[in-house]
Order: structure tokens, then C-alpha cells, then sequence
């Protein structure tokens, strides 16, 4: 009883894995390709300090003047969340 029986010749492997690689690695170089070109398109002032999402310009100014304290930016955040009310939900119409 054989339990394996490889055949005659020696076993090589099939050529589609490889080429599934070399495709993979093409399409991994264009991505890249256009992730780079995409990225040197943005065009940004390095002057102006950047802000938060949601942080409003005056906070932004106080703290890039140098006012760093804690109590100043909790009570920027608190004026900011506190200034506009949420939106209402649609609920559709009612009968």
C-alpha cells in the first residue's frame, strides 16, 4: 500500500499563484502611484496654525497665542458644544 505517490517527475508548483502575485504587486505600486500625486495636490498654508474638527477659529486663536491652560480650553469646548442646538429629527409626516 502506497499512501503518497507523487508521480515520476519532480512536483512544481502552478504558475497562476505567482502571477496573482505580480498582479497584486502592479496594482499595490499604482495605488501607491496615485496616493502620492494625490497627496502633493493639497495645497495648505504652513503659516496659519491648524485646528481641531469642530473647534471653533477662536478657541484655535486663543490657544495658538499661548493661553494653554486647561480651564480656557474647557470653556472654549463648553461655549462651542453649547452655541448651536442640536437638529431636530424627521419623523415623517403624521396624520
Amino acid at each position: 500500500m502506497v499512501l503518497l505517490d507523487l508521480g515520476p517527475g519532480p512536483v512544481t508548483p502552478p504558475w497562476l499563484p505567482l502571477l496573482m502575485v505580480i498582479v497584486l504587486l502592479v496594482l499595490l505600486g499604482f495605488l501607491y502611484w496615485s496616493m502620492r500625486r494625490n497627496l502633493n495636490r493639497i495645497d495648505f498654508d504652513e503659516d496659519q496654525p491648524t485646528t481641531r474638527a469642530g473647534a471653533s477659529p477662536a478657541a484655535a486663536a486663543s490657544t495658538s497665542a499661548g493661553s494653554t491652560s486647561t480651564a480656557s480650553t474647557a470653556t472654549a469646548s463648553a461655549a462651542t458644544a453649547s452655541d448651536s442646538p442640536p437638529a431636530p429629527l424627521d419623523q415623517g409626516s403624521q396624520p
